[in-house]
Protein backbone atom coordinates (compact mmCIF):
# COMPACT_ATOMS: atom_id res chain seq x y z
CA UNK A 1 0.00 0.00 0.00
CA UNK A 2 1.31 3.47 -0.88
CA UNK A 3 1.47 6.42 1.35
CA UNK A 4 0.68 9.62 -0.74
CA UNK A 5 3.35 11.64 0.18
CA UNK A 6 1.91 15.52 -0.23
CA UNK A 7 -1.09 14.77 2.70
CA UNK A 8 1.87 13.07 4.63
CA UNK A 9 4.04 15.73 4.63
CA UNK A 10 1.27 18.39 4.76
CA UNK A 11 0.50 15.96 8.34
CA UNK A 12 3.83 15.95 9.39
CA UNK A 13 4.71 20.18 8.88
CA UNK A 14 1.22 20.68 11.12
CA UNK A 15 2.42 18.06 13.36
CA UNK A 16 5.56 20.05 14.04
CA UNK A 17 4.12 23.67 13.73
CA UNK A 18 1.83 22.47 16.66
CA UNK A 19 4.74 20.39 18.84
CA UNK A 20 6.93 23.86 18.15
CA UNK A 21 4.64 26.41 19.15
CA UNK A 22 3.35 24.22 22.42
CA UNK A 23 6.93 24.17 23.31
CA UNK A 24 7.34 27.71 22.80
CA UNK A 25 4.19 28.75 25.02
CA UNK A 26 5.16 26.63 27.50
CA UNK A 27 8.04 27.72 27.96
CA UNK A 28 7.27 31.52 27.34
CA UNK A 29 4.78 30.43 30.48
CA UNK A 30 7.33 28.94 32.44
CA UNK A 31 9.55 32.16 32.23
CA UNK A 32 6.53 34.11 32.63
CA UNK A 33 5.46 32.56 36.33
CA UNK A 34 9.53 33.28 37.37
CA UNK A 35 9.31 36.99 36.37
CA UNK A 36 6.47 37.36 38.19
CA UNK A 37 7.55 35.58 40.86
CA UNK A 38 10.43 37.85 41.30
CA UNK A 39 8.75 40.80 40.66
CA UNK A 40 6.08 40.30 43.31
CA UNK A 41 8.92 38.71 45.49
CA UNK A 42 11.07 42.27 45.42
CA UNK A 43 11.03 44.52 47.98
CA UNK A 44 11.64 48.32 48.34
CA UNK A 45 14.81 49.80 49.80
CA UNK A 46 13.12 49.70 53.05
CA UNK A 47 12.96 46.32 53.16
CA UNK A 48 8.98 46.06 52.72
CA UNK A 49 7.67 43.39 50.49
CA UNK A 50 5.73 45.17 47.25
CA UNK A 51 2.66 42.19 47.06
CA UNK A 52 1.36 40.21 49.60
CA UNK A 53 -0.64 37.94 47.93
CA UNK A 54 -1.25 34.92 45.93
CA UNK A 55 -0.90 34.20 42.18
CA UNK A 56 -2.12 31.37 40.25
CA UNK A 57 0.01 29.50 37.31
CA UNK A 58 0.41 30.64 33.84
CA UNK A 59 -3.12 29.68 31.90
CA UNK A 60 -4.72 30.30 28.95
CA UNK A 61 -3.20 27.36 25.76
CA UNK A 62 -3.29 27.72 23.06
CA UNK A 63 -4.22 31.63 23.22
CA UNK A 64 -2.98 34.47 25.70
CA UNK A 65 -1.04 34.01 28.62
CA UNK A 66 -3.55 34.34 31.49
CA UNK A 67 -3.00 34.61 34.87
CA UNK A 68 -4.96 35.34 38.50
CA UNK A 69 -3.87 37.24 41.61
CA UNK A 70 -5.58 38.48 44.64
CA UNK A 71 -3.77 40.14 47.71
CA UNK A 72 -2.16 43.69 48.08
CA UNK A 73 0.24 45.79 46.41
CA UNK A 74 2.38 48.34 48.63
CA UNK A 75 4.08 51.62 47.87
CA UNK A 76 5.36 54.29 50.19
CA UNK A 77 2.52 56.61 48.58
CA UNK A 78 -0.85 54.08 48.37
CA UNK A 79 -2.10 50.27 49.31
CA UNK A 80 -4.16 48.50 46.76
CA UNK A 81 -6.13 45.90 47.55
CA UNK A 82 -8.00 43.84 45.37
CA UNK A 83 -10.04 40.29 45.92
CA UNK A 84 -9.20 38.88 42.41
CA UNK A 85 -7.62 40.43 39.17
CA UNK A 86 -7.57 38.28 35.41
CA UNK A 87 -4.38 39.37 34.00
CA UNK A 88 -4.48 38.04 29.90
CA UNK A 89 -2.28 38.89 27.34
CA UNK A 90 0.85 38.41 25.88
CA UNK A 91 4.34 39.36 27.27
CA UNK A 92 5.52 41.47 24.39
CA UNK A 93 5.89 45.08 24.66
CA UNK A 94 4.00 46.41 22.11
CA UNK A 95 0.84 44.11 22.60
CA UNK A 96 -2.40 44.64 24.58
CA UNK A 97 -2.62 43.84 28.29
CA UNK A 98 -5.61 43.56 29.86
CA UNK A 99 -6.43 43.71 34.08
CA UNK A 100 -10.04 42.79 34.83
CA UNK A 101 -10.66 43.57 38.33
CA UNK A 102 -14.12 41.38 38.75
CA UNK A 103 -14.81 41.74 42.06
CA UNK A 104 -13.90 45.38 42.60
CA UNK A 105 -10.33 47.18 43.79
CA UNK A 106 -9.48 49.51 47.16
CA UNK A 107 -7.08 52.04 46.83
CA UNK A 108 -6.12 53.31 50.29
CA UNK A 109 -4.09 56.84 50.18
CA UNK A 110 -1.71 58.75 52.90
CA UNK A 111 -4.38 59.87 56.17
CA UNK A 112 -6.36 56.79 55.81
CA UNK A 113 -8.22 57.90 52.62
CA UNK A 114 -9.99 54.98 50.89
CA UNK A 115 -11.83 54.82 47.72
CA UNK A 116 -13.61 51.25 46.76
CA UNK A 117 -14.73 50.75 43.07
CA UNK A 118 -17.09 47.99 42.45
CA UNK A 119 -15.33 47.39 39.54
CA UNK A 120 -12.28 48.20 37.62
CA UNK A 121 -10.80 47.33 34.33
CA UNK A 122 -7.45 47.99 32.66
CA UNK A 123 -6.43 47.85 28.63
CA UNK A 124 -3.05 48.86 28.02
CA UNK A 125 -0.10 48.79 25.78
CA UNK A 126 3.48 49.15 27.06
CA UNK A 127 6.15 50.31 24.63
CA UNK A 128 9.48 47.83 23.48
CA UNK A 129 11.65 49.87 26.09
CA UNK A 130 10.03 48.73 29.49
CA UNK A 131 11.70 49.34 32.82
CA UNK A 132 12.67 45.59 34.46
CA UNK A 133 11.39 46.91 37.97
CA UNK A 134 9.62 49.91 39.28
CA UNK A 135 13.24 51.73 41.00
CA UNK A 136 14.98 55.46 39.99
CA UNK A 137 17.85 53.32 38.07
CA UNK A 138 15.02 51.14 35.58
CA UNK A 139 12.63 54.43 35.01
CA UNK A 140 15.10 56.79 34.57
CA UNK A 141 16.48 53.96 31.63
CA UNK A 142 13.12 53.78 30.48
CA UNK A 143 12.51 57.71 30.32
CA UNK A 144 15.57 57.98 28.41
CA UNK A 145 14.56 55.11 26.18
CA UNK A 146 11.07 57.41 25.63
CA UNK A 147 9.37 54.82 27.02
CA UNK A 148 5.50 55.46 27.47
CA UNK A 149 2.07 53.05 28.18
CA UNK A 150 -0.52 54.38 25.96
CA UNK A 151 -3.79 53.37 28.25
CA UNK A 152 -6.49 52.06 25.66
CA UNK A 153 -9.59 51.91 28.48
CA UNK A 154 -9.20 52.15 32.22
CA UNK A 155 -12.51 52.03 33.70
CA UNK A 156 -13.54 52.17 37.28
CA UNK A 157 -16.98 51.91 38.34
CA UNK A 158 -18.06 53.23 41.95
CA UNK A 159 -22.04 52.77 42.49
CA UNK A 160 -23.94 55.62 40.32
CA UNK A 161 -20.38 57.33 39.44
CA UNK A 162 -18.06 55.64 36.97
CA UNK A 163 -14.64 56.60 34.97
CA UNK A 164 -13.17 56.14 31.92
CA UNK A 165 -10.08 57.54 30.88
CA UNK A 166 -7.40 56.76 28.01
CA UNK A 167 -4.27 58.42 26.57
CA UNK A 168 -0.54 58.39 27.24
CA UNK A 169 1.56 58.38 30.02
CA UNK A 170 5.32 58.85 30.59
CA UNK A 171 7.86 60.17 32.98
CA UNK A 172 9.42 63.71 33.02
CA UNK A 173 13.25 64.43 33.84
CA UNK A 174 12.25 64.36 37.06
CA UNK A 175 10.56 60.72 36.96
CA UNK A 176 7.29 62.61 37.78
CA UNK A 177 4.33 61.75 35.49
CA UNK A 178 3.23 63.73 32.68
CA UNK A 179 -0.14 62.51 30.52
CA UNK A 180 -2.53 63.25 27.71
CA UNK A 181 -5.57 62.02 28.74
CA UNK A 182 -9.26 61.84 27.76
CA UNK A 183 -11.69 61.38 30.96
CA UNK A 184 -15.25 60.67 30.57
CA UNK A 185 -16.93 60.85 33.94
CA UNK A 186 -20.52 59.90 35.30
CA UNK A 187 -21.83 61.61 38.56
CA UNK A 188 -19.82 64.87 38.16
CA UNK A 189 -21.54 66.43 40.93
CA UNK A 190 -20.92 63.29 43.20
CA UNK A 191 -17.02 63.48 42.80
CA UNK A 192 -17.03 67.37 43.12
CA UNK A 193 -18.83 66.87 46.30
CA UNK A 194 -16.47 64.00 47.55
CA UNK A 195 -13.20 65.96 46.72
CA UNK A 196 -14.39 68.94 48.59
CA UNK A 197 -15.59 67.12 51.65
CA UNK A 198 -12.35 64.77 51.40
CA UNK A 199 -9.75 68.25 51.68
CA UNK A 200 -8.73 67.17 48.24
CA UNK A 201 -9.63 70.46 46.98
CA UNK A 202 -10.77 73.85 48.25
CA UNK A 203 -14.44 75.55 48.03
CA UNK A 204 -13.44 77.81 45.64
CA UNK A 205 -12.00 74.86 43.55
CA UNK A 206 -14.71 73.12 43.53
CA UNK A 207 -17.15 75.98 42.67
CA UNK A 208 -14.11 75.79 39.93
CA UNK A 209 -14.61 72.78 38.67
CA UNK A 210 -18.32 72.89 38.98
CA UNK A 211 -18.76 75.64 36.50
CA UNK A 212 -16.25 73.85 33.98
CA UNK A 213 -17.99 70.35 34.39
CA UNK A 214 -21.12 72.53 33.46
CA UNK A 215 -20.07 74.35 30.41
CA UNK A 216 -18.50 70.92 29.33
CA UNK A 217 -21.47 69.33 29.80
CA UNK A 218 -23.31 71.37 27.64
CA UNK A 219 -20.94 71.55 24.66
CA UNK A 220 -20.84 67.83 24.72
CA UNK A 221 -24.96 67.79 24.87
CA UNK A 222 -25.19 65.88 27.98
CA UNK A 223 -28.27 64.61 29.17
CA UNK A 224 -27.04 61.24 31.54
CA UNK A 225 -25.22 63.61 33.51
CA UNK A 226 -21.78 62.57 31.80
CA UNK A 227 -19.30 64.68 30.51
CA UNK A 228 -15.71 64.78 28.61
CA UNK A 229 -12.88 66.25 29.00
CA UNK A 230 -8.86 66.14 27.43
CA UNK A 231 -6.54 66.35 30.44
CA UNK A 232 -2.66 67.07 30.64
CA UNK A 233 -0.85 66.11 33.77
CA UNK A 234 2.35 67.64 34.57
CA UNK A 235 4.39 69.38 37.17
CA UNK A 236 2.72 67.26 39.86
CA UNK A 237 -1.19 68.22 38.84
CA UNK A 238 -3.64 68.32 36.73
CA UNK A 239 -4.57 70.76 33.93
CA UNK A 240 -7.43 71.39 31.36
CA UNK A 241 -6.22 73.72 29.15
CA UNK A 242 -4.29 76.61 31.50
CA UNK A 243 -6.19 75.97 34.46
CA UNK A 244 -4.71 73.87 37.46
CA UNK A 245 -7.42 71.63 38.19
CA UNK A 246 -5.72 69.49 41.29
CA UNK A 247 -2.24 69.58 42.43
CA UNK A 248 -1.05 65.69 42.43
CA UNK A 249 1.38 64.28 45.37
CA UNK A 250 4.90 64.05 44.57
CA UNK A 251 6.12 60.29 43.25
CA UNK A 252 8.94 58.86 45.11
CA UNK A 253 10.63 55.77 43.66
CA UNK A 254 13.10 53.61 45.74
Amino acid sequence: MKIKKKPFILFVCIVLIILIYSSAWFGGAKLLENAVIQTLQGQSASGQRLFDGQVSKVKGYPGAYSLEAKGRVITSDFLLKFPEVVIQGWPVPGTRITADFKKGLQIILPGQMTETFDSALLEFTMSPHYPKGINNYELTRWHQAQGNIHISRLTLVQQDIRFDLSGDISLDEDLQPIAQLTLALRGKEKVIEKLEQRGVITEDQANLVTQLASKLASENNDTEGEITAKMVVQNNAIYYGPLRIMSLPEARWE
